[in-house]
């Protein structure tokens, strides 16, 4: 997974914005810039890379979170943007294991949203710039999941593990 993965799903669906939550440092610039020159990169390199990121950024739909602190008021305000959003039609992209390039356990909000909302999870994977887009997960089987006494952990896991075997279908 890239930083360029939510661009690459929105060019996927030209006729549906989609709002990604991202994380907080995406929309401040201090923030922005010292995660780029914590990567070795050049002040001014840095600089470049923060004042193209931002624009992109302003220009997008972006909502958004504190990856390092759950509880923050952002990512409540985020939920709360999430369900206003949603509400008026639109459509939230979250990356179910918390964030681009992290694999491996799922965070079980996308599913409490679509449970909230009763909207459906439409499973997909980037594979360098091909969108691939798995079984839509109805509402409807959030629910009974839920009735089953599934954690909604559980849910989100075997969710991302149709994701992974999304991966496999390409690679092989």
């Amino acid at each position: 997974m890239s930083e360029m993965d939510p661009w690459i799903i929105a060019q996927a669906f030209p006729r549906q914005k989609i709002h990604f939550w991202a994380k907080k440092e995406l929309v401040s610039f201090p923030l922005r810039y010292r995660e780029y020159r914590s990567k070795k990169k050049s002040p001014i390199t840095a600089l470049l890379f923060t004042v193209a990121t931002l624009i992109v950024v302003r220009y997008s739909s972006v909502v958004p979170v504190d990856r390092a602190n759950l509880s923050a008021k952002i990512n409540k305000n985020a939920i709360r943007l999430s369900g206003k959003l949603i509400a008026g039609g639109g459509v939230i992209g979250i990356f179910g294991s918390g964030g681009i390039g992290h694999e491996g356990d799922a965070k079980a909000i996308f599913v409490k949203l679509a449970q909230k909302h009763h909207v459906p999870i439409v499973p997909i994977y980037v594979a360098q710039s091909h969108v691939i887009i798995g079984t839509l997960v109805p509402c409807k089987s959030l629910a009974m999941d839920y009735k089953k006494h599934r954690s909604t952990d559980e849910i989100a896991q075997s969710i991302m593990t149709a994701i992974q075997k999304l991966k496999f279908s390409v690679t092989h």
